[in-house]
């Protein structure tokens, strides 16, 4: 007599699909895109944003380069949530003025906020590149803050290699 395997499931049908959907999308939290704002660049700075994210690393401070939303965004990112950001062909912010102080690191020009270079060192900072066009903007989370040198060292790299520097700090 032939021996048969019977196959069965445990519990409803049902059920075994609302599981397997939440396995799902908790996968999918994990690895998520990060959003980056969609704005308008002119062509030609934003064909030099593009040079840019082609020749930044595949990872930052030990964190892996991970997919942005929409997939056409002048920008990257790396690292589990909250995510290291730079976005390219940005503007300056609002407390940027002509007597702003400039940090230079590993040969790349930054303008770090007076405020959050001195606060809370678990902080969130934005830093900008300082004098090249377009402009760079960083994000660095606070889980960061403490390699933010190393952070600013592997990106500016590619900065400098790809941006026009038009201001030289004085």
């Amino acid at each position: 007599m032939p021996i048969t395997a019977s196959v069965r499931r445990p519990g409803p049908s049902r059920l075994r699909g609302v599981v397997a959907c939440a396995l799902l999308l908790g996968m999918a939290g994990c690895g998520s895109e990060v959003s980056i704002e969609d704005r308008e660049v002119p062509a030609g700075e934003a064909a030099v944003c593009r040079e840019l994210l082609d020749d930044l690393p595949d990872t930052v401070a030990g964190a892996q380069r991970r997919s942005v939303s929409p997939d056409d965004a002048l920008g990257a990112a790396w690292g589990d949530d909250p995510a290291l950001v730079l976005e390219c062909g940005t503007t300056m912010p609002a407390s940027f003025d002509e007597f702003a102080s400039c940090t230079v690191a590993d040969g790349t020009q930054w303008f770090v906020p007076d405020d959050a270079a001195m606060e809370d060192l678990g902080a969130d900072i934005t830093v900008w590149s300082l004098g090249y066009e377009p402009v760079v903007q960083v994000r660095v989370p606070g889980v960061y803050r403490q390699r933010s040198d190393v952070v600013l060292k592997e990106l500016g790299g590619p900065v400098t290699a790809e941006l026009e520097l038009v201001r030289p700090c004085s």
